[in-house]
This record gives structure tokens, C-alpha cells and sequence, in this order.
């Protein structure tokens, strides 16, 4: 007698009960995963019908800190994803760019929730100076810059944002060729000056 894993859809497509009970999920926040207590916990599930993930099916989701748990009961069966805002982290507080070592700069930008320290090396850049657990792995470590910044993006810390995000996050988008040149007259003269955000400008 042969047997064989059957596959039950959750809601049943052919009822026309739609009603379903919640079944409790458990979901183990991975280690690297930077939460804060004000981070607003989201769980959801993806929409095969509108291709984005969902909140609908998700109800009485509770964050458990000490075991890095989330509890939550879905009415849907279908991939399931910890949800957090690209802008969490933005608009930045400030920032702070200044020379340390012959051909090092040390880069401090205090966003909404932490504070990142990377130091820029010729051909790498280091994080540095970052006590929290979650960062552990990538501290000290010399990356290409564009990885780094997609390592930290893993680690629920976003700072790519696209010109989509600028209205969800409060962003005023800059003129992208005066944007450029401050970028360049900062690299040209940073050995001899130290460059910090204001809030005028």
C-alpha cells in the first residue's frame, strides 16, 4: 500500500465557505534580523492573485523579545514573510564624514533607530563600532560598498532608498546633478576638511 503527502489548499478553493480558522504559526526572527521595541511587527502572506504580500490573513500576531519569536495564526496557506518598511530608517538624523588615517575616512550617520559607522578605505569599506548582535557578523569585514550596504538591507537595515520611497519616507528629493557634485567636492576635499549634515539644508 503505496502512500503519499496530499496537498490540502488553505481556504479550500472549492468550498464556497470561504470561513476559515486560524492555524497558530510560530516564526524563530533569525539572529542577524536588527528590531527595535518600536518597530511596528508585520507578518505576510504573499497574493499570487495581486503579486504582493498580504496582512488580510494574519491575525493576533504577538512578538516574543527574549526568544525572538513571532506567534501569529494565518487563514491562508502560501509563503509567509516578516514584513518591514524600506524607509524605517529614514529620513536620517544626521550624518558625519571626516578623515581619520591617510586614505581612510570614517563615515557616522544617525538614522530613526541606530547609529551606522563605516569606514572608507580606497578599494573597501568597513563597518565598524556597532556593539548590537545583530550586525556581529559583518563588523570589521572589508566589502565593496554596494555589498555591504545589500548586507546591512538583509539585516532589516535599509539604506538604498529608491525615488519611489521619497513620499512614504519623508524624503525631499535633491537635484540628481547638484547632488553630484557635492558628492564629488566632498571625495576631492575631504583630507583637509570634515563634512556634517545640517538642518537648514
Amino acid at each position: 500500500m503505496q502512500q503519499a503527502l496530499k496537498e490540502i489548499p488553505i481556504p479550500d478553493p472549492t468550498s464556497n465557505n470561504q470561513a476559515t480558522d486560524g492555524i497558530l504559526c510560530i516564526y524563530h526572527l533569525p539572529d542577524y534580523v536588527f528590531i527595535t521595541d518600536n518597530d511596528e511587527n508585520k507578518v505576510g502572506v504573499w497574493d499570487e492573485d495581486q503579486q504582493q504580500w498580504s496582512t488580510d490573513y494574519i491575525d493576533e500576531l504577538t512578538y516574543k523579545k527574549s526568544e525572538r519569536e513571532l506567534h501569529f495564526s494565518t487563514r491562508k496557506f502560501a509563503p509567509i514573510a516578516y514584513l518591514q518598511s524600506k524607509t524605517c530608517d529614514f529620513p536620517y538624523d544626521s550624518w558625519y564624514i571626516r578623515c581619520i588615517a591617510p586614505q581612510v575616512a570614517l563615515l557616522s550617520v544617525k538614522t530613526k533607530r541606530i547609529e551606522i559607522n563605516i569606514e572608507i578605505h580606497p578599494l573597501c569599506v568597513k563597518l565598524v563600532d556597532m556593539p548590537q548582535s545583530e550586525f556581529s557578523h559583518l563588523v570589521d569585514k572589508e566589502f565593496h560598498v554596494g555589498i555591504l550596504l545589500m548586507e546591512l538591507s538583509k539585516c532589516g537595515l535599509h539604506m538604498l532608498p529608491e525615488n519611489e520611497d521619497a513620499a512614504r519616507g519623508g524624503i525631499h528629493l535633491k537635484n540628481s546633478y547638484t547632488e553630484e557634485k557635492a558628492i564629488l567636492d566632498i571625495a576631492q576635499t575631504l583630507k583637509v576638511f570634515a563634512f556634517q549634515s545640517v538642518k537648514w539644508c
